[in-house]
């Protein structure tokens, strides 16, 4: 459902509060989230990480042809 629809429906406003509330914090933990990513990306590499997922990748098959 849409916000408009829930108000159209009757919803109270205390009940529409969490929805905001919640909107604004996922909002929030976006914008930091790709801000410090950016700001990490400028001076890192993900080498490391890459080295890391073939490595999960390969032992995650090692582990399914050994079962």
């Amino acid at each position: 459902m849409q916000l408009l629809d829930l108000l159209q429906a009757g919803v109270d406003q205390i009940e529409v509060w969490p929805i905001v509330a919640g909107f604004l914090a996922a909002a929030l933990a976006g914008f930091l989230s790709i801000h410090y990513l950016l700001r990490y990306l400028r001076q890192y590499s993900l080498i490391p990480f890459a080295y890391y997922v073939w490595a999960v990748a390969l032992l995650s098959l090692l582990r399914g042809a050994l079962l």
